[in-house]
């Protein structure tokens, strides 16, 4: 098989995943619907991505039924989504969400929120909770998280381009675990978080 589009997508992402989990065979060509949208073309006239292309040289041109063919090829035991039904078709409550540690505790003054390259699948708004310390295993810091203090309140967001706050960053003292959170999900390419660096940590190190 031939798995067509970048991995900046996360429409592309979910086919390759999906292939990669199920150990089936295929190549990749990263192609861009800007710069190879002829060669796109040859195999979906629609030029959109993700483009599979079978053993068969069929094409399936629309990721849901690429990870269907996937999943009736692995059989029900073996796939990642339900056969049918509600449970196929729901998708979970609440929000997307990522746990990041800098790489040191440190005062937060700039953020920058980067959705450069997502155009159509961008978050429509994001924030941020942040706290100096977080133990214990990663479920009990998910939980934790979700009481941390905001360091950006909820703030609309733009398709391809670089959001730049510091107004709006709140005055936590020294910060090294973060949790982003878009609504309710979407591309993110770049988070940075920019201040200095802070002498001493609550973990004595």
């Amino acid at each position: 098989m031939i798995l067509i589009g970048q991995y900046d997508s996360p429409f592309v992402r979910r086919v390759g995943i999906a292939l990669t989990l199920y150990g089936l065979p295929f190549e990749h060509r990263p192609w861009s619907t800007f710069g190879d949208a002829d060669k796109i073309a040859a195999y979906n006239p629609l030029r959109r991505v993700p483009t599979l292309v079978l053993d068969t040289g069929e094409a399936l041109i629309e990721g849901t039924a690429s990870v269907d063919y996937l999943d009736e090829t692995v059989g029900p035991d073996n796939a990642m989504l339900p056969a049918r039904g509600e449970a196929r078709r729901r998708r979970e409550p609440g929000h997307d969400w990522a746990i990041l540690e800098l790489g040191t505790l440190g005062e937060i003054d700039e953020i920058l929120v980067d959705t450069a390259h997502f155009k159509g699948n961008y978050p429509d708004r994001c924030s941020i909770q942040a706290a100096a310390d977080a133990r214990g295993t990663p479920a009990e810091i998910a939980e934790q998280a979700e009481d941390w203090p905001v360091l950006l309140p909820e703030t609309t967001l733009r398709a391809d381009h670089e959001h730049r706050f510091r107004e709006e960053v709140a005055k936590l003292g020294p910060i090294r675990f973060v949790r982003l959170n878009i609504y309710p999900d979407g591309g993110v390419s770049r988070l940075r978080l920019m201040g200095s660096v802070a002498r001493h940590s609550p973990r004595g190190v």
